[in-house]
């Protein structure tokens, strides 16, 4: 079902971030090519019995839906009839991921409490150019980042944790290679873009944090609420 989704993910990425080059991080165009390729992911899998909306595949801004403690606009989301059973958020961190690190996780957590706790299936999908750019105020590149095994573990302790509400209940990880040269997303990383991380991080990224995974888990637990609710 999922043959070639690491290549469909890639071009993605190339798109989103060179609408972000072009338009901006406050334009909404670097979300397009994502949230439009997770949703033709979702509605390949799961046929056409459901409903799946996402911006650039049926509605040009985030869909609002009830969570259990507010209202929240959601990238993804996926419908049988009028009831929404699951959803999507995607997180593509451009730059500066280490001056926000805590706060990316701390977001993630209370946005999958508020959707999970409203029996709603949620996965969340987060990205990473390989290396991160590091801007100051004055919009000049300080430095570039790269990510550590602590924070690969982090989001595979998040993954474990998919029994409880504050975890979604599949998580996926991305880490993409950025060329500074030609500024631009060229691949999906390997292991010797990543040889700052460790075996065992590699292994998590490549094994139980991978696109593949992430949904066919997705549309299994989605099957499986519609069952449920039926």
């Amino acid at each position: 079902m999922y043959d070639k989704v690491e290549e469909r993910c890639l071009k993605a990425l190339q798109a989103s971030y060179h609408a972000y080059s072009v338009s901006g991080p406050r334009s909404n165009a670097k979300l397009k090519p994502l949230h439009g390729w997770v949703a033709s992911e979702l509605k390949s899998g799961l046929g056409s019995t459901y409903k799946v909306v996402g911006i650039g595949n049926e509605v040009s801004r985030e869909t609002k839906i009830d969570g259990w403690y507010y209202p929240k606009k959601v990238d993804v989301s996926v419908s049988m009839g009028e009831k929404v059973i699951g959803v999507v958020s995607i997180k593509f961190v451009m730059s500066n991921y280490r001056q926000n690190v805590n706060n990316y996780l701390e977001t993630q957590m209370g946005e999958t409490a508020n959707l999970r706790r409203n029996n709603i299936v949620f996965g969340h999908l987060i990205c990473f150019p390989i290396p991160m750019p590091y801007f100051q105020r004055d919009k000049n590149i300080k430095k570039y980042e790269c990510l550590r095994d602590k924070d690969i573990e982090k989001y595979h302790k998040l993954a474990s944790d998919y029994t409880h509400p504050h975890a979604p209940d599949v998580q996926g990880f991305v880490a993409a290679h950025y060329c500074k040269d030609e500024k631009a997303i060229t691949r999906i990383c390997t292991r010797d873009d990543l040889s700052f991380l460790s075996d065992q991080s590699y292994e998590i990224i490549e094994r139980k944090l991978n696109v593949r995974r992430f949904f066919e888990i997705m549309v299994g637990k989605i099957q499986g609420k519609y069952q449920e609710l039926k």
